[in-house]
């Protein structure tokens, strides 16, 4: 017996079908805290496919990405006084910890927000010269309006990607957007910094990193001193 999920896009459970080899990309964590019972709940849901996938014979590549620097890590790192990225890679320890203790499988890869800089130039660059995005204040949105499809895949009515934008760290009301469920791609200078941030619906958006020196990216870490836990 096959696989049978529920596709959104088209509202019902279809089969699921995928050649020997299945690859899974998964939203993973910003490490800033501790792990709680809703990333349990969702790593184990993915857990069951993989293994379910495992059984029918599939090789399994699964892919979860890391947010390892963004507004919640930045703060938390003010608070604690140490370097974001220590606090980041402490955090992914436990995270790691936790899963293991669960019996989760491991991700393939768990690629970075810090070490991803430069596709994420690319992509932004690429949008732009497509004409997807739009720039108010130093801060480059994409347009939803240039892409007749956005919102399709999560079957969305945009009441509700509102209320969802709301709730989750989004911002519908910031007057430079022309759309309240836009996405902003690049954000301007924040303290003589220039930062990155990219989101995809319906999560909301994220800073990758301190990036852009001269119009290029740059991958390390900031100008503060590496502090010690206390």
């Amino acid at each position: 017996m096959g696989m049978r999920l529920y596709d959104t896009a088209r509202g019902e459970v279809v089969p699921f079908e995928p050649g020997p080899t299945a690859s899974i990309y998964v939203c993973g964590i910003t490490p800033y805290d501790a792990t709680h019972l809703g990333h349990a709940f969702t790593y184990l849901t993915f857990d069951l496919v993989v293994r379910r996938l495992e059984d029918l014979g599939h090789e399994v590549r699964m892919v979860r990405n890391v947010t390892d620097v963004d507004d919640s890590i930045l703060g938390k790192a003010r608070e604690l006084d140490v370097d974001y990225l220590d606090l980041a890679a402490r955090e992914m320890d436990l995270f790691h910890a936790d899963l293991a203790a669960l019996d989760l499988r491991p991700a393939t890869a768990e690629p970075t927000a810090t070490g991803s800089i430069d596709g994420m130039l690319d992509l932004i660059g690429r949008l732009e010269a497509n004409g997807h995005t739009y720039t108010v204040d130093g801060n480059t949105f994409f347009d939803v309006s240039t892409w007749d499809r956005f919102g399709s895949l999560t079957g969305l009515d945009e009441a509700t990607m509102l209320e969802y934008a709301a709730e989750r760290g989004g911002h519908p009301d910031d007057p430079r957007q022309r759309n309240p469920v836009g996405l902003r791609a690049l954000a301007g200078q924040r303290q003589g910094r220039a930062v990155l941030g990219l989101a995809v619906w319906p999560r909301p958006p994220r800073l990758a990193h301190r990036v852009l020196h001269h119009g290029h990216g740059r991958t390390g870490r900031d100008d503060r001193p590496a502090r010690r836990w206390r």
